[in-house]
């Protein structure tokens, strides 16, 4: 059950609730409106799930404490999720948090956000004491962004929550709290001591650490016995190659890694750090997924090569995801790449993000001939925006991914290239030999498409009887009638498509082409859900009409998401579709 006001909330059989979202955001509620919550929660005697949104509203330390006070005589709660973020809550207020939630015997899972608030490092270690007292405690999400934590703060709040003798998954985050090397390194001494921790995420962005700090409390992490899962986002601090390096040579120790997140972007590393990190990670056997973030690194092709090297030792790797967008990486840098990712041959799942490097023909050509080789691989994320791809790339991307066998799910961005009509026909022309492909998404966003490319893709598309989900972005082109025409027809002949995200807006669709276009989506027999934006094109009101028309037969359609020129109002023809659930017209 959600509640949206006070008022409402007065008026609930509060008895009956098991489950009840409180959704109190940007309300203005100060302390006298906080007692109100404090006078209703205890009546809710058999609540298990509390979700209490009360972000960006003006409570302090009175406050929280009469509201927290109230949540402790619910005793059946086994779940509470509270969103404090952007508040007035200063030391006394997180140390009464703490107090309130340690009185809640069955709470397994909590998740407490108290962003940009006052709390500073007695508050953070006031929590924490309460939340050690939870012992059964499972599952926490703490996020304390923006409250001056500091290095005895971090310290102070890892000791406390190392007695949570049961506690699974830790999801800390940190951003913004001034915290330097021997703080993160306090925590790496307190890390190896929660006992059952088997998943953790922690978010350092924009603090002092330097490479002395990272190299310690990777070397920490590394010792932990069960850790499967590791998040770490070290997005804008002051450690270069040496802490890179060390991050490799630290978590590589683990004997029981299996999943692996990196951010390290806006540091100082070079493409010697990431390459060390890299090659010294592949020493720990156990890892099956890596993730690296590396926007505002400038990794160059040297960086790319080291990666390469490196992913060429990985012999259980199965899932990879990089972001590298906006760095200096040119064809040979990605062809080097490839090399090490074609011998990665357990590889199922493939998440690469190049936008904005300087990628052409040959780059994409290296990559594209490496993909059939990974026997195993069955979703592929491709993002080449921004980058010198012309026909001869794209044409090879299409060749070597219609020889992808098992194949499932693939996106492919590439806005703003320098492709052809063939290119655009020959992403897709041969995609009806992946027999097991269910969703695709193709992004070609300013490409300069045009009918006879739309008409290639429509007929490329129409040969993919597997097909259930199709995202396509044709934003800013130069499609007409006779374009969308053969695009939703060809659509049309994938009998099993279900859902369907098409994107035309700003192009030189006529009141004929959105007849067709309306004509077209009648004819998807098993269409459930639509999202459709065909705003800024030539059609008229007449134009509307059929296209309202068409689709109106859309038998089966439930959930209808529509951007259109606001020329007239459609909503007494489109009403008519009557298995609608979800209606929205933009």
């Amino acid at each position: 059950m959600s509640i949206y006001n006070l008022d409402k909330f007065k008026s609930l059989k509060k008895e009956l609730c098991q489950k009840l979202n409180l959704i109190l955001s940007w309300k203005r509620i100060g302390d006298l409106c906080a007692s109100e919550l404090q006078s209703g929660l205890p009546e809710c005697v058999n609540l298990t799930q509390l979700n209490l949104q009360l972000e960006m509203n003006e409570i302090r330390n009175d406050g929280i404490s009469e509201i927290i006070n109230s949540i402790a005589n619910c005793q059946k709660l086994e779940q509470i999720s509270i969103n404090l973020s952007h508040n007035l809550i200063g030391v006394k207020g997180a140390q009464n948090l703490g107090i309130g939630l340690s009185l809640c015997p069955n709470v397994y899972d909590i998740s407490l956000n108290l962003n940009k608030n006052q709390i500073v490092q007695n508050g953070a270690i006031g929590i924490c004491k309460g939340l050690a007292q939870c012992i059964n405690l499972q599952n926490l999400q703490l996020i304390l962004n923006n409250n001056s934590v500091q290095d005895a703060g971090i310290y102070g709040l890892a000791q406390e929550l190392a007695k949570c003798q049961n506690l699974i998954k830790l999801n800390l985050s940190l951003k913004y709290n001034q915290i330097k090397n021997k703080g993160i390194s306090n925590f790496g001494d307190e890390i190896v001591k929660f006992p059952k921790l088997m998943d953790l995420i922690i978010t350092l962005e924009q603090n002092l650490i330097q490479d002395e700090g990272i190299v310690y409390m990777s070397q920490k992490l590394g010792e932990h016995k069960i850790l499967k899962l590791l998040n770490l986002d070290l997005y804008d601090n002051e450690f270069g190659d040496t802490g890179a390096s060390g991050i490799g040579v630290g978590l590589s120790q683990s004997q029981s890694l299996k999943q692996l997140s990196l951010t390290l972007g806006k540091n100082k590393i070079t493409d010697l750090g990431i390459s060390d990190c890299f090659q010294e990670l592949a020493i720990c056997e156990t890892i099956s997924s890596i993730t690296l973030i590396t926007s505002q690194l400038q990794i160059k092709d040297k960086g790319m090569k080291g990666i390469g090297d490196a992913l060429s030792q990985y012999s259980n790797l199965s899932t990879i995801y990089f972001n590298l967008y906006n760095n200096g990486i040119t064809d040979q840098g990605l062809s080097k790449f490839s090399q090490g990712l074609e011998i990665c041959i357990n590889l199922v799942n493939i998440s690469i993000n190049l936008i904005q490097n300087n990628i052409g023909d040959k780059g994409i050509g290296s990559l594209s001939q490496k993909l059939p080789h990974l026997r195993y691989l069955t979703s592929l994320q491709l993002l080449l925006a921004k980058n010198k791809i012309q026909k001869k790339g794209a044409s090879s991307l299409g060749l070597s991914l219609s020889q992808c066998a098992n194949l499932s799910s693939l996106q492919i961005n590439l806005d703003e290239n320098q492709l052809d009509q063939q290119a655009i026909t020959d992403l897709t022309s041969n995609l009806a030999n992946c027999t097991n492909l269910k969703a695709i998404s193709i992004d070609l966003y300013k490409s300069g498409v045009q009918d006879k490319g739309v008409t290639g893709l429509g007929i490329g598309i129409s040969k993919i009887q597997s097909l259930v989900s199709l995202d396509l972005n044709l934003n800013s082109n130069s499609i007409r009638d006779q374009g969308v025409q053969s695009l939703i027809f060809g659509i049309a002949k994938c009998q099993n498509l279900c859902r369907l995200n098409l994107n035309l807006n700003m192009n030189e669709i006529d009141d004929e082409g959105a007849g067709s276009l309306g004509q077209g989506l009648s004819q998807c027999q098993k269409l459930a859900d639509l999202i459709l934006n065909i705003k800024y094109n030539k059609y008229n009101p007449e134009g509307q009409i059929q296209f309202a028309k068409g689709l109106r037969k859309c038998k089966r359609l439930k959930f209808l998401n529509l951007t259109i020129s606001n020329q007239l109002n459609l909503n007494p023809v489109l009403f008519k579709i009557l298995r609608l659930v979800l209606y929205k017209m933009n």
